[in-house]
């Protein structure tokens, strides 16, 4: 990877307003869109469960969003994956940094969508006293098949010392009304299968720099590894998100 900001950026057409809504992704199934150049994106997310996530992003280009800062508050997972004791027990914290590349764009004469994502970091166990460690890799696919409905495609793999949870996250966006979509999702964990999930939410854009998530989720979490994890019962949730 290399970046060399005194260049000119990658040439493109500009983003439409329905683009900047997909870039600001989906909630455990991502998008292949970054927001523009030298845009910031953050995002905070709770549900009542008491898992607490926080997101900061920096697009660096139009084709790169770099992953500043990541935070993941694990409560009331069930304990039963090694995983979930490991990444997702009570009172640890996941700490991640990485970055999204857009690979192909409608913008640039592809027929669709297509990106890769990968974050690294700790899951901190401030009761055990450990930091195991994973990486989380995916590739995105994005279909808009026409001003009101996009379709993701999300394989993605959590990669560890204890083993690998290998999933394909399918999605959609569908525009309600100029302020309203709705986004259904699942998450199929294909060497792990009981701990596929599904989660469906709805966003208002207040403005074109605030939008406000509710969901329902039967996944761990909307973070990461949390999205190849499943809950034991329905999580509902709020994630509130910046763009400036």
């Amino acid at each position: 990877f290399v970046y060399t900001p005194d260049t000119a950026d990658t040439p493109q057409l500009p983003l439409t307003p329905r683009q900047q809504t997909l870039a600001k992704g989906g909630l455990t199934v991502n998008t292949a869109l970054v927001p523009p150049d030298r845009s910031t994106t953050g995002w905070i997310n709770a549900d009542n469960r008491e898992n607490l996530n926080y997101f900061l992003g920096h697009s660096i280009s139009n084709i790169f969003q770099l992953n500043l800062f990541t935070s993941a508050l694990y409560k009331n997972v069930p304990q039963t994956t090694e995983y979930a004791q490991n990444f997702a027990n009570d009172d640890s914290w996941n700490w991640r940094v990485g970055g999204k590349a857009v690979v192909f764009s409608p913008l640039r004469g592809a027929p669709f969508w297509g990106g890769g994502y990968i974050s690294m970091g700790r899951a901190i166990d401030t009761v055990n006293v450990r930091a195991p460690s994973y990486l989380f890799a995916e590739t995105m696919a994005t279909l808009e098949l026409n001003e009101k409905i996009a379709i993701n495609l999300n394989p993605k793999l959590a990669w560890s010392g204890i083993g690998n949870l290998l999933g394909v996250g399918l999605g959609s966006n569908i525009r309600l009304s100029p302020n309203l979509e709705l986004i259904p999702e699942t998450n199929i964990v294909l060497n792990e299968t009981t701990q596929g999930n599904a989660t469906l939410g709805i966003r208002w854009h207040a403005t074109e720099s605030f939008s406000v998530d509710v969901y329902a989720s039967t996944a761990a979490s909307i973070l990461d590894i949390g999205q190849l994890i499943s809950s034991d019962e329905v999580r509902f949730g709020t994630k509130i998100i910046f763009t400036f």
